[in-house]
């Protein structure tokens, strides 16, 4: 996500696409391939950059309902399907974040994430956290 003001720590974070994709390479890719054990050091870093980035989401739907505006857009189903993975791998403190995990659940409720969707994916060989698919997680 690029800051609302324009700023940007590129050493602190290169954006949630890519934090969740260096966690699913550590948690899920390493396990499910054969390639390796996961790296605890690159796991932890991967979720201070998490929380770096959900200040940041915390710090947009305090000030609106949805992540561009007032009204539900394309932002928000691209950035739910990041943090549907990292919510499939059980890498989101949810209690920590409220305001997050409301948007999220108007997110997840929706038809194309409940029941055709994200929610009815499941990754062969690694099981998602117990939570993954309750709409009241």
């Amino acid at each position: 996500f690029q800051a609302e003001d324009g700023i940007r720590d590129s050493v602190a974070s290169r954006g949630l696409g890519d934090v969740y994709k260096r966690q699913l390479n550590e948690r899920v890719y390493k396990k499910i391939f054969k390639i390796g054990q996961p790296d605890s050091g690159a796991i932890k870093e991967g979720l201070k950059k998490i929380k770096f980035h959900f200040d940041y989401l915390e710090w947009l739907l305090e000030k609106r309902n949805w992540l561009a505006g007032e009204k539900m857009s394309l932002a928000d189903f691209s950035a739910a399907g990041h943090i549907s993975a990292l919510d499939y791998i059980g890498d989101i403190d949810w209690q920590s974040k409220p305001i997050i995990k409301e948007w999220y659940a108007k997110i997840k409720s929706r038809p194309a994430f409940r029941t055709a969707g994200l929610l009815a994916d499941l990754v062969p060989g690694f099981v998602p956290a117990s939570h993954y698919s309750d709409l009241d997680f």
